[in-house]
């Protein structure tokens, strides 16, 4: 081997610039995960804290007399909901002068990244209640 290539071949190897780089490249895959399980949870929760907004609106609705019906405020609510889950279980009652909404959300819906396999047969129910003012 000519001196000149073994020179430039023996630095190359000596040299430990680098190191930081193959270390980031190696946790890489690691914090991406951890990342879009933090999300997955956030978004879960985000569903969750929108679906308490949208009973809290027909259940207020109800209470006024905007919404008729318990059927009404039950079809309000699916509508409301149609994005955030196609597929929840609504229920609306009146009860001793106390509106009573509940929705059930697969937990699949709200999971926007999949991580969450753990949660893939769960669902969520959300309850809110309020007082009939009519």
């Amino acid at each position: 081997m000519k001196p000149y290539i073994k020179h430039h071949l023996g630095a190359f190897f000596r040299n430990r610039e680098g190191n930081g780089s193959v270390e980031f490249v190696i946790l890489l895959p690691a914090f991406i995960l951890l990342l879009s399980l933090v999300t997955d949870v956030a978004l879960i929760f985000h569903g969750q804290a929108r679906t308490l907004r949208i009973l809290q609106d027909a259940n207020r609705g109800f209470s006024i007399g905007w919404l008729t019906t318990e059927a009404e405020t039950t079809d309000y609510i699916q509508a409301a909901l149609a994005n955030i889950s196609p597929g929840a279980i609504v229920t609306t009652s009146v009860d001793a002068g106390v509106i009573k909404s509940s929705a059930t959300i697969p937990a699949s819906d709200l999971d926007a990244l999949g991580f969450l396999t753990a949660l893939a047969d769960a669902s969520f129910t959300v309850r809110s209640e309020h007082v009939v003012e009519y």
